[in-house]
């Protein structure tokens, strides 16, 4: 009896959770798609106002919003270039020294090989 009662539950749950499912998105048109997004800001206290700005939009509200032009800012996309080493830690050597001191010097570890040695090799990358 209390078997039945717990799958029941699972069931009644499972279906509720499936059908709240379509509700979450009621303006996609398939599944995926992108909603609008909307925002809405509120500040409580006159103190911790948040300054909002608003572009590219006209919205109607009960209360006036400046809408503001900010500055520019223009920007060029760089890859980034990386500079690598190798290093090789014998076995039984502590590797918190190594890579703190490497640390130090702007190196970071990006993975680690351990052969049938023993030993360790790590490799280190630092922007150029």
């Amino acid at each position: 009896m209390r078997t039945k009662a717990i799958v029941g539950f699972v069931v009644t749950a499972a279906l509720l959770a499936g059908g709240a499912a379509g509700l979450a998105a009621p303006a996609q048109e398939y599944p995926g798609q992108p909603t609008k997004a909307l925002v809405w800001v509120q500040n409580r206290e006159a103190g911790d106002a948040i300054p909002v700005f608003i572009q590219g939009s006209a919205l109607v509200q009960s209360t006036p919003v400046e809408v503001s032009a900010l500055p520019i800012v223009e920007a060029r996309i760089v890859r980034q270039a990386w500079e690598y080493r190798e290093v090789t830690v014998p076995a039984g050597q502590s590797l918190v020294a190594l890579l703190t001191e490497a640390g130090e010097a702007g190196w970071e570890a990006t993975g680690v090989q351990v052969p049938s040695n023993g030993a360790s090799v790590l490799l280190l990358k630092r922007p150029r």
